[in-house]
């Protein structure tokens, strides 16, 4: 994210702290369900070794506790805002192989891992942090690892088309201070064309917040291998 969003996501968490609940979110949950099935068919190396999974734009850490404790797996959870991070790291379980660390994916140099996972994310990106997201996709994944993203739908009936169009950024949306870019299934194809998508869904749900009334929403979810 760059600093403008940042600085907003820094406000929001310091006013309205777990702002979503504590339940992991729908990606998290395809996420286990997608990985559980692929330790079981991996090799047996492999399979022994906890999975490293990189959760970028961990927020406050709920899918990534998820993460780690329903794999086993090494979970590194990133985010720009540090009051999301400090949130993070006191909910963090002393049992689960977790860490977090306030940087943006430009700056992460520890790959390959298993799996990125990125949820409510993308769709807050400004374009060069979008392509940066994309480009470096192929190096922190090692080869067959899985990328999972959800991200806002065009047609999203709680934000899509609400605000004042970005000038030369398609499908993005500026209301005061929040920025939101929707995408649609050719887009996603496109802008992740390095990656072999397996599954592309369009998902609506209902998104709780804290202390106010709960947001209709659909977004894609994508999940994609590197060969």
């Amino acid at each position: 994210m760059g600093d403008e969003s940042a600085e907003r996501w820094e406000r929001t968490y310091s006013q309205e702290g777990r702002r979503w609940g504590d339940e992991p979110g729908e990606l998290a949950r395809v996420a286990v369900a997608r990985l559980r099935e692929a330790r079981a068919g991996g090799a047996s190396d492999a399979a022994a070794r906890p999975l490293r999974i990189l959760d970028v734009g961990c927020g406050y850490g709920r899918d990534s506790v998820f993460l780690a404790r329903e794999l086993g797996a090494a979970v590194v959870g990133i985010d720009p805002a540090a009051k999301a991070i400090e949130l993070a790291r006191e909910l963090a379980p002393v049992d689960a192989l977790l860490e977090y660390r306030r940087t943006v994916v430009d700056d992460v140099n520890d790959g390959p891992y298993d799996v990125v996972f990125t949820a409510n994310t993308y769709h807050v990106l400004r374009p060069p942090a979008r392509l940066a997201l994309t480009q470096r996709l192929p190096l922190l994944l090692r080869a067959g690892g899985l990328f999972f993203l959800s991200t806002l739908a065009v047609g999203d009936p709680e934000h899509s088309g609400h605000g004042e169009p970005v000038v030369g950024d398609a499908d993005s949306w500026l209301a005061g201070d929040r920025y939101l870019h929707f995408s649609s299934p050719e887009s996603l194809q496109r802008e992740f064309a390095e990656l072999e998508v397996e599954r592309l869904v369009r998902h609506a749900f209902t998104e709780p917040h804290a202390g106010g009334s709960a947001h209709q929403h659909v977004h894609w979810l994508l999940v994609a291998r590197k060969e």
